[in-house]
């Protein structure tokens, strides 16, 4: 039976690890604004930056702030690098890499 996929979750520029190991489908869920990709750049999928929100039956989405996460989706095996920038889209920023590889 194959692995089921993972969600890992990176809450702040201190948490950000130096590199990780992914399998195919696995899911980072990072707590940023923005990122750029350096190397194979097709072996993830970048969704976002997402704007947190609240399901309601009164009404749709209710946003929660600004665009504060990225999903990172891991699509084929290689290796990248990932330039993920924290803090707010319109004030200060800092940047972490980590780098990914994919099997």
């Amino acid at each position: 039976m194959p692995r089921p996929r993972a969600l890992f979750e990176i809450a702040s520029l201190e948490e950000l690890p130096r590199e990780a190991t992914l399998r195919v489908g696995d899911v980072l869920r990072i707590e940023a604004t923005g990122v750029f990709a350096r190397g194979d750049v097709e072996v993830v999928e970048v969704v976002g930056p997402l704007t947190l929100g609240v399901l309601s039956s009164s009404v749709p989405l209710l946003p929660a702030g600004g665009p504060n996460v990225l999903l990172i989706v891991a699509r084929k095996p290689g290796a990248l690098e990932l330039d993920i920038v924290f803090g707010s889209a319109w004030g200060s920023r800092d940047t972490g890499t980590i780098s990914v590889t994919v099997t």
